[in-house]
């Protein structure tokens, strides 16, 4: 019996690892490299990525875990950075039906925020799962959504949609601010994908890191499959 149930399990899942390059696009320097360790369920999708940042020295700076098993595009997930001191969660509470973000930085009281979970919702490691999910509406027009931002402790609405210099092999993926206004001060994130695995390729746009100083930073990053 057990042994059947193990099987069961491994064909329903298997494991992904994935590199990611980040270099800055102000100055071409290699930031660090993502190392993410995915399974993927019998439907494609994420069901749990465990990642980390390490410097060109191999020195692991931070991590963060996604877990898909409440929802597939807003994970609960933990991330730790340790030149900050900081842990910033994002957990879903099904008694309430709410998102909930915490963010500790050292000693000091951790600061939350709470929002009523909707289906438009996609936070942090859950856009992959969005591209997955409506892969095909976003080939042919312009989706709404509401990114989650782990450092903002907010959600955005976003409009996703595909380049249209794109080819139909590679197709690139934008998101952009709704706002107008906010848009003055952030670009599109740009992402591409390859049509037929529907994995990401590239990269390119506003990091989810800081820089060591604290500041923003603006990234590409190109993916490599390294595991099968």
């Amino acid at each position: 019996m057990w042994i059947w149930l193990i099987t069961l399990a491994l064909q329903q899942t298997h494991a992904l690892v994935v590199h990611g390059k980040a270099t800055s696009l102000e100055s071409g320097k290699e930031l660090y490299t993502e190392i993410h360790e995915i399974t993927i369920n019998d439907g494609g999708l994420n069901q749990k990525i465990s990642t980390r940042y390490v410097k060109p020295d191999g020195q692991v700076f931070a991590t963060m875990t996604s877990d898909f098993s409440k929802n597939k595009t807003v994970p609960t997930v933990l991330f730790e950075d340790s030149r900050f001191q900081k842990k910033e969660t994002l957990e879903i509470n099904e008694a309430t039906g709410e998102v909930e973000f915490k963010t500790t930085i050292g000693t000091k009281a951790p600061v939350e925020k709470n929002y009523k979970l909707s289906n438009e919702m996609v936070a942090a490691q859950g856009f992959d799962n969005f591209v997955k999910l409506n892969f095909d509406k976003i080939m042919k027009k312009e989706l709404p959504l509401k990114f989650g931002v782990l450092s903002e402790m907010d959600f955005f609405s976003f409009q996703g949609y595909r380049k249209s210099e794109s080819s139909s092999e590679q197709p690139r993926f934008a998101i952009r601010l709704e706002n107008f206004f906010l848009r003055l001060f952030s670009d599109e994130l740009l992402l591409e994908y390859d049509a037929i695995s529907k994995r990401i390729r590239t990269y390119r746009g506003l990091s989810n890191l800081s820089a060591d100083d604290g500041s923003s930073q603006n990234v590409l990053i190109n993916y490599k499959t390294v595991h099968p």
